[in-house]
């Protein structure tokens, strides 16, 4: 069991606390407890979220639970709208617009009923990614445990301001921004962001190495985008053009940094359902459909990203987040 709550516990700061909201109506929101085989000796729910966040599911393994009112077990989630939510995921989660906020606007959209099983459909959503990401930077990471063990370091290094954020804070950010009444704000800040990064671009500026700064700067942009609607990776390559990071190394660095907040997650998912005992409310032809529209989305919207990191296209990305911002208030305000 020791072996088990340190397995949990390493899954649980890998998988970093950003970009990512943890989503839902606000409704069903309860008291959290924490794992059975953290401690806790009471049965494992089911966890409910309108969307679903990598990194702020970081601290919803660590004991933060949602408790579904429909008791249902049955599949009943429509496989087009799986398919849809993989395609927002795969696009959203590279591109520098949030998806975390894209999912909770789109669910809401929808209309996503996953008979309480919301996460484990997020968990295979950002396995996807998390292939797609894989398959594109594997020479880069091969060459992590070789060449370049110092940007390995660095990258562990950026990582855990944010799984810190989300491990201690993730409560208090749930009870203050749960749903999506608070996603135009944080589109509207991202949009900020890009302009910002769009115009340090245009000028120019003094070219700087990666190092043990920058690493930490990039990682606490990370932590603020625990915030749904801030982008991860919005802030983080703005963080790292910021810093003086050439624009392709900021990329790099932001979507390296995926990779253990995703397989922490999924790792954690997995001992979780490894130990626990629940049922999964999504057919395997939904889970199936929307891993393969993420994987395929994901990896198309990571090659784009690596080639289209423009003065030009960011403010694009920042027109289309205001665009955004103002549609999400509307909603809000009429639904």
């Amino acid at each position: 069991m020791l072996v088990v709550r340190f397995m949990l516990f390493t899954a649980f700061l890998l998988s970093d606390a950003l970009s990512y909201g943890l989503g839902g109506r606000k409704n069903f929101f309860v008291k959290t407890r924490l794992f059975r085989m953290c401690g806790h000796k009471e049965k494992l729910q089911p966890i409910h979220l309108q969307s679903f966040s990598t990194g702020r599911f970081c601290f919803a393994l660590s004991g933060h639970i949602v408790n579904r009112r429909s008791t249902s077990t049955g599949g009943s989630m429509e496989i087009w709208k799986a398919a849809i939510l993989g395609i927002v995921q795969g696009l959203s989660e590279f591109l520098p617009i949030s998806s975390s906020g894209h999912l909770l606007f789109f669910e809401r959209i929808l209309d996503v009923d996953t008979e309480g099983s919301d996460l484990f459909l997020g968990v295979m959503l950002h396995a996807g990614t998390l292939a797609a990401v894989v398959v594109d930077f594997f020479p880069q990471i091969v060459q992590l445990f070789q060449n370049e063990r110092k940007k390995g370091v660095l990258l562990i290094l950026a990582t855990i301001p944010a799984a810190l954020v989300g491990f201690f804070l993730g409560d208090f950010i749930d009870s203050v921004f749960f749903g999506i009444q608070w996603l135009w704000l944080f589109f509207a800040l991202t949009a900020l962001l890009l302009f910002l990064s769009a115009k340090r671009l245009k000028r120019g500026y003094l070219l700087r190495p990666l190092e043990t700064k920058s690493a930490l700067a990039i990682g606490f942009a990370q932590a603020f985008a625990v915030l749904p609607g801030l982008s991860r990776s919005g802030t983080t390559i703005a963080a790292g053009l910021f810093c003086g990071l050439s624009k392709e190394e900021a990329a790099d660095f932001s979507f390296l940094l995926s990779i253990p907040i995703i397989a922490g997650a999924v790792a954690a998912e997995f001992f979780k359902g490894l130990f626990g005992n629940f049922a999964i409310g999504i057919s395997w032809q939904c889970l199936a459909v929307g891993s393969l529209c993420a994987a395929v989305f994901g990896f198309l919207s990571v090659r784009f990203m690596r080639k289209a990191l423009t003065p030009k296209n960011l403010c694009c990305f920042s027109v289309y987040l205001l665009i955004l911002a103002a549609a999400t208030a509307g909603l809000n305000f009429f639904l």
